[in-house]
């Protein structure tokens, strides 16, 4: 399999707990490699039309498939090994578990708000080729907490759909996002309140936390275009670190 994997990334080995699970994982690697193919084809195609504008960088929303093979002294167990386009080193990949259970932190909004546009992002790439995620768990959600970046590591559950995605299905991925950025931020998922800070002059975001949270939208990209516009009106458009306060 060709890989444009950099000589000094590390990789990820991923291998299946049973040979009754390689159709699990052959299912994965079908996608991944189907997401980077047009995720690059894409980036070729805004290079194109668009010269000078930056890269679209879909493909550091989720793993590069590097090679995939059946591990004969591993009971012939399906093997992926995995890079990342987020990043070189792979202890800079955090999950938002990691994040909320040992580290004992919340982010601040702005921190919040490049972790959902990111996620939304990725879902809404996901979606455009009718492939919904499945898994958008504390667990499974990476960060590269300095660079701003996001990835969805495990793809086992998602799903290639014949058809557009059921309105619902996508409303419940929107929901799950919009859940992992509340409770980064040290709010209630389940009535989207948030923690009071200086950066919220109003109720503009928690509303629209909100609307998320209840369903208003049924297009990720619909989402994540609204998202931004609501964001920047905030706060424009620059860079914010990663910023945390320790849970009390």
């Amino acid at each position: 399999m060709s890989s444009d994997a950099r000589p000094d990334q590390e990789l990820m080995l991923k291998i299946a707990t049973g040979v009754g699970y390689n159709g699990h994982l052959d299912r994965e690697a079908f996608l991944l490699t189907s997401m980077r193919e047009r995720a690059l084809r894409l980036e070729v195609e805004y290079a194109l039309a668009r010269p000078g504008a930056g890269t679209l960088n879909y493909q550091i929303g989720f793993p590069e498939l590097v090679e995939t093979f059946l591990a004969p002294d591993q009971d012939n167990r399906r093997v992926l090994i995995l890079g990342f386009d987020a990043t070189n080193t792979i202890g800079d990949l955090a999950p938002v578990q990691l994040i909320l259970s040992r580290d004992r932190v919340r982010v601040d909004p702005k921190t919040s708000a490049w972790f959902l546009g990111k996620l939304l992002k990725i879902m809404a790439f996901a979606h455009s080729q009718t492939i919904s995620i499945g898994d958008l768990t504390a667990e499974n959600i990476l960060i590269v907490r300095e660079d701003h970046l996001v990835s969805v590591f495990d793809w086992t559950k998602a799903k290639l759909h014949n058809v557009e995605l059921p309105k619902e299905l996508v409303r419940g991925e929107i929901r799950a996002a919009t859940r992992l950025a509340i409770l980064l931020l040290g709010g209630n998922p389940d009535s989207g309140e948030i923690p009071v800070n200086d950066q919220l002059a109003d109720q503009t975001y928690q509303a629209f936390l909100t609307s998320l949270l209840s369903g208003a939208y049924s297009n990720a990209s619909m989402a994540h275009s609204a998202f931004y516009e609501t964001v920047e009106a905030l706060w424009g458009r620059k860079f914010h670190r990663y910023t945390t306060f320790p849970i009390t």
